[in-house]
């Protein structure tokens, strides 16, 4: 998964390790700078890390880990091994962008209204964030719509133009419009 785009579903992080000397032995991980915690191996010397994106925040999250190797080291003075060692270390960081709150869309017309042709409809779509301050708006990355006779939504829509969606002649549609963002959430 690429985590450098907007995304809309909590995935997996996954990075491989390998040490063909000491072995893999240990992985700290951290979200936004507060530890989520450690991994701890039998020093294998290829081991693949997998962690979980949280599912309760949104916004763009910094993940990083320490990588520890099992290496140790040596005293020549006393000619002695330190094995509590924490061993070499490697840092990995990656950004995940998560929006999983979908754009609102408002029309411009009252469905309760009769309107003299040509009537020229208009609809806004934005994307909020899903709370103050979480930074979880993606954009909204298009705007679309359909007209049918009935309610049911239809398979076919189109890209909505900036001057909006005419009707020349009179009769009862069903406007409907969409909006979708740049993490793939629609209304």
């Amino acid at each position: 998964t690429d985590y450098s785009t907007w995304q809309n579903k909590s995935k997996n992080i996954m990075f491989a390790a390998s040490d063909e000397y000491a072995g893999v032995r240990r992985c700290n991980y951290y979200m936004n700078y507060s530890i989520q915690g450690s991994t701890y191996l039998d020093s294998p010397m290829t081991y693949t890390f997998s962690y979980p994106v949280t599912v309760s925040k949104t916004g763009k999250l910094y993940y990083y880990f320490y990588v520890y190797d099992n290496a140790v080291t040596l005293n020549k003075g006393t000619n002695s091994v330190n094995t509590s060692a924490s061993g070499n270390s490697r840092f990995v960081s990656k950004y995940v962008w998560l929006d999983k709150t979908s754009p609102t869309v408002t029309v411009n017309a009252d469905e309760n209204t009769w309107y003299n042709a040509p009537m020229t409809l208009t609809f806004a779509a934005n994307d909020f964030e899903s709370s103050a301050g979480t930074g979880d708006a993606s954009g909204v990355k298009s705007r679309e719509y359909a007209i049918s006779e009935t309610e049911t939504l239809p398979e076919t829509w189109r890209s909505y133009p900036a001057s909006g969606v005419v009707f020349n002649t009179g009769g009862v549609y069903y406007f409907h419009a969409k909006a979708i963002d740049y993490a793939g959430n629609e209304t």
